[in-house]
């Protein structure tokens, strides 16, 4: 483990698809166990933050989602993150398109089956006005479906936040279909079943 770093080493939020050359030998220069990527930021403005509401004051949630969810697709393509954070961040302040988010995320389907790419399960949405995971529970169940792998995550950033709301959301993603939970060490993926890890947590 690099000096310095967590016991579960990761590296998160690159704001452009491809990592630029200082970042890129950044990744290159540590062990990580995984790398998270995450668009917290698009041209027209920033989706993570309270500012985003106004973003939609000029923009229609539509227009916000498909800009933001070819960023994904392109993140996704260029291979370098082995995590996709909250697939469906437009929708954490409850701003949804009309026909949902499913149009837009199960396109990118393919390209996660093909670069292997796992989608993070960020159970902090419950605590947000969206009230429920990023990604909500109709894309989970279509990437049950399809056999993406899926990350615990509760985006903690104190320590009573560590794994908030995981009994419940392993829970319902077991009704969903779901049988293993993804893990990773030095960026290799490996299978833990999901009554596992949901034993360990009640």
């Amino acid at each position: 483990m690099a000096a310095g770093l967590s016991p579960c080493d990761w590296a998160t939020k690159w704001t452009t698809p491809r990592p630029d050359g200082r970042r890129a030998g950044c990744l290159r220069s540590y062990p990580w166990d995984y790398l998270i990527g995450s668009v917290h930021f698009i041209r027209i403005g920033e989706l993570a933050g309270p500012s985003s509401l106004r973003l939609y004051e000029k923009h229609r949630p539509e227009e916000v989602c498909e800009i933001y969810f070819d960023q994904i697709r392109k993140m996704i393509e260029a291979r370098f993150c082995d995590v996709i954070a909250h697939l469906d961040l437009p929708k954490k302040f409850g701003r949804r398109p009309a026909r949902g988010l499913r149009p837009y995320a199960e396109p990118l389907i393919p390209a996660m089956l093909e670069t292997g790419v796992a989608v993070e399960v960020n159970t902090s949405g419950l605590d947000l006005p969206c009230a429920e995971p990023l990604p909500g529970w109709d894309l989970l169940a279509i990437l049950i479906e399809a056999g993406v792998p899926l990350v615990m995550g509760s985006d903690a950033h104190r320590p009573d936040q560590v794994a908030r709301h995981f009994g419940p959301v392993l829970n319902r993603l077991i009704d969903l279909g779901l049988i293993h939970v993804a893990s990773f060490e030095r960026r290799r993926l490996t299978l833990m079943p999901v009554s596992e890890m949901n034993s360990n947590i009640s």
